[in-house]
């Protein structure tokens, strides 16, 4: 299977899966109050930091042992490290919870926080699941598993929600249930067609090589995903914390929602990019790398612009009167998004590269900017907005440094870069004209609705035209690794 063709089998289940969400989430934004989608916004913080860093991310490591028995001994590892954590989960959430949440929110969440360890047990052991299937390139059960893990969890609170669950017990109670379900149904299909090499690692006294050989991960890779977890939640404690319950409602739905090209572009390339990489020559890549960077960047940013100027009426009409008020959040978390969203999907060069160092020290550098400079706003300004936005410029700094710095290490053209990241400042400027224009001379909904049209149909000619391109130099690179091998 070609690498254009696992991206498309992997990027069909992560976009039904973003499908199945984008679809979702105005349905459940009518059942489930802001109040409620707040508590389980604070239970997701509270699961995924832990969930995050549970495997030590041995996870990243599994697809670059060069024999079965030795990624198996990884995955064993790392399922060790998630129980053992899964139960310091449940002492800390138990013990911190008075101390980091409101009477208000924790009233929402007292019932059903024991869920937690069982939420992060379901978490990581489903990133173990996926790593395995990258590793092995089994896209298909990769992509089944994508898709599974949204529908399980949409069902589960659905069925909540007719059981006389419509609030945060419901969304809390269905997303457990749906990961503990995906999680697995994904860990038997991945035993079953593995058992002798599972078997082996675990009978073999590997697991402590293992471990120590691939310990860069746990050194630096923990901390660096440890870290980076904390700067995106710090936001939710401190409005658990300060704030109002349907503030931090707002802030969730639109973090989820600013958030989800991103995801569907990591799920779809990522571990495709991950594999191929691992056993090329990452130099060749160049040209592909940055004309995928390119058409990413085009297509969020012309986007943008109609999204941004019509915010608060999209935000009513998709998911309710009630969220209006969430439309600020989404133009100050959309920016970062999109500069996340360019690179994202390549990350994991640095991997390739045994560059974690760096990637370590320019998280915790940029990090702890970015949580000071979201204390400093809601201290200073007194508000969750004002705080968000100066973050969101501090974040989109880093990321487009990220970004740079990735090329640097990797020997790619910067200035090459440079010029595709002014070429996309200049075009979310004609994004947001435009729409601005079109909004003062013709009828608000008219004018959504051309602005739409416009820049979809560009984004759609964009696409297209990269993919060829990119399908054309990944072919003369692969040529060019034919003729060296020959």
């Amino acid at each position: 299977m070609t690498l254009g063709r696992r991206i498309m089998t992997v990027g069909a289940g992560t976009a039904l899966a973003q499908v199945i969400t984008a679809a979702s989430t105005p349905i459940l934004t009518r059942i489930f109050s802001p109040e409620a989608h707040a508590a389980w916004a604070i239970f997701l913080s509270l699961t995924l930091i832990f969930g995050g860093v549970a495997t030590l991310r041995y996870e990243l490591a599994v697809v670059l042992p060069p024999d079965g028995a030795s990624a198996a001994a990884l995955v064993l590892v790392g399922l060790a490290s998630v129980l053992g954590i899964s139960t310091l989960a449940a002492a800390t959430v138990g013990l911190l919870g008075s101390r980091v949440l409101s009477l208000e929110m924790l009233a929402f969440l007292q019932d059903w926080v024991w869920l937690a360890p069982l939420s992060v047990l379901a978490v990581a052991g489903f990133q173990l699941g996926l790593a395995w299937c990258t590793r092995e390139a089994s896209f298909r059960v990769y992509a089944m598993a994508q898709f599974g893990l949204p529908t399980g969890i949409l069902a589960a609170q659905v069925l909540f929600a007719l059981a006389g669950y419509r609030n945060a017990h419901g969304l809390i109670g269905g997303t457990v249930c749906g990961q503990i379900a995906a999680f697995t149904i994904l860990a038997i299909v991945v035993v079953r067609g593995n058992a002798s090499v599972f078997r082996d690692a675990f009978a073999r006294p590997g697991l402590l090589k293992a471990a120590l050989t691939y310990c860069r991960y746990p050194l630096f890779m923990t901390p660096y995903t440890l870290v980076s977890l904390f700067r995106e939640r710090l936001a939710y404690f401190l409005l658990a914390r300060f704030g109002a319950p349907q503030s931090t409602g707002y802030y969730n739905l639109v973090a989820r929602l600013v958030n989800m090209p991103n995801s569907l572009v990591v799920g779809a390339v990522r571990p495709v990019f991950f594999q191929h990489a691992v056993g090329s020559d990452l130099k060749a890549l160049e040209e592909p790398v940055r004309e995928v960077v390119r058409a990413l960047g085009l297509c969020m940013l012309l986007c943008w612009g109609p999204c941004a100027i019509h915010a608060t009426m999209l935000m009513e009409l998709v998911f309710g009167p009630a969220w209006g008020p969430a439309a600020p959040y989404a133009i100050a978390l959309s920016i970062p998004a999109i500069a996340l969203g360019m690179g994202n999907w390549a990350d994991r060069m640095l991997d390739v590269l045994g560059c974690q160092p760096l990637a370590l020290k320019m998280e915790l550098f940029f990090s702890v900017t970015a949580m000071g400079g979201l204390v400093f706003g809601f201290w200073w300004f007194g508000d969750l907005l004002s705080a968000v936005i100066l973050q969101s410029a501090l974040l989109t700094i880093y990321h487009l440094v990220w970004l740079l710095m990735l090329f640097r290490v990797a020997g790619y053209r910067v200035g090459r870069l440079a010029t595709v990241l002014v070429e996309l400042g200049l075009v979310a400027g004609a994004s947001w004209g435009g729409a601005y224009l079109l909004q003062r001379v013709l009828n608000p909904w008219l004018a959504c609705g051309v602005s739409f049209a416009i820049v979809v149909s560009m984004a759609l000619v964009t696409g297209s035209r990269t993919w060829r391109r990119i399908n054309d130099s990944l072919g003369e690179v692969a040529g060019r690794q034919v003729g060296m091998s020959a």
